[in-house]
């Protein structure tokens, strides 16, 4: 009697759960498998070339393709292909992977009991949209981001320099992350306490330095290269409206949250805010989404705003190719 009780309490709730993220990954497989051979121009017209010409490279070759054709340094995305594209058609293995983001994302909705009321508002969301078929190589530093915060310890530590490894962007949040954790023990050591979960963090920032440190020329290229093209107090409008909304969610953790929102300001600063709004929203989501498990006015506001941005998204990626079209 006890197990069937143990059963009902445990065991359904977390099966549906797991049913519904499945269900929802596999219909965006589907459509993906349906999409992504539209996407030819932009982007992905570079990211075609790029796994189509990788094939018949040997590994030295097919790298300096990677860095000519994308301009891109991170190994991760690189690895992926090198090892998939004489396998797998680069379509169906980014629906794969579009199946696996949804999944993921859907778990941390569920585990954060965001309600299932709130949940389609993001069927068409255009930074959805964007990581689905845009940024590839973003979207697989978000999967790996996403599956990080389901582990602990070192496992967590891995996949945060992995995603960092698959595009530098992911610092920003990783960096937002590490010092909200990292504050409060240099707090405690300060004051006489050292314990296990001490080490382990610092051990993280250890890893995730000696991760960053080969990467700095290169992410320092990036800067000069974007901060050409855009940069400024200008650029600081979208984050700011974003860090608004943040606090007036936060309540009571408006400090940790102004701490999260200060490194995507700077950055914003710098290369502009194209790149970095992204990020400022998904920090705007993960304390609004906590608020009345997301049915208040400022998620159903943006959700339906980045809808109809999404619409013309998809618009303009049937018609032309490209979701950025004219945009």
């Amino acid at each position: 009697m006890y197990q069937g009780k143990q059963k009902q309490r445990m065991g359904l709730p977390i099966s549906k759960k797991m049913t519904i993220s499945i269900s929802l990954a596999v219909i965006y497989i589907i459509s993906s498998l349906y999409i992504y051979p539209l996407c030819i121009v932009g982007d992905q017209f570079f990211y075609r070339i790029f796994y189509e010409d990788v094939q018949s490279l040997d590994f030295g070759d097919a790298f300096l393709s990677y860095r000519s054709t994308l301009g891109a340094f991170e190994p991760v995305y690189f690895l992926l292909v090198k090892t998939f594209s004489g396998v797998i058609e680069k379509d169906v293995l980014m629906s794969l992977a579009n199946g696996a983001l949804v999944f993921y994302l859907a778990r941390w909705l569920s585990r954060n009991k965001v309600s299932w009321f709130v949940i389609p508002l993001f069927a068409i969301n255009f930074y959805l949209l964007v990581l689905l078929f845009s940024a590839e190589r973003l979207k697989i530093s978000m999967l790996l981001l996403l599956i990080s915060l389901e582990h602990q310890g070192i496992k967590k530590g891995i996949l945060a320099a992995l995603s960092f490894l698959s595009h530098t962007q992911a610092a920003l949040l990783i960096v937002n992350w590490l010092s909200l954790k990292v504050a409060p023990i240099i707090n405690g050591v300060l004051h006489g306490k050292f314990n296990k979960k001490s080490f382990a963090v610092l051990g993280l920032v250890a890893l995730c330095m000696a991760v960053a440190v080969p990467m700095s020329e290169y992410m320092t290229e990036k800067v000069g290269a974007y901060s050409e093209k855009s940069s400024g107090p200008s650029e600081l409008i979208k984050p700011l409206l974003f860090v608004a909304l943040t606090l007036f969610y936060a309540k009571r953790d408006r400090l940790n949250a102004i701490i999260l929102h200060s490194p995507l300001l700077f950055g914003a600063f710098l290369i502009g805010a194209n790149r970095i709004v992204i990020f400022s929203y998904f920090i705007f989501l993960a304390y609004a989404l906590k608020h009345k498990k997301g049915r208040n006015i400022g998620v159903i506001v943006t959700s339906l705003y980045f809808s109809y941005q999404g619409f013309n998204y998809l618009s303009n990626l049937f018609e032309h190719g490209d979701g950025f079209y004219g945009l």
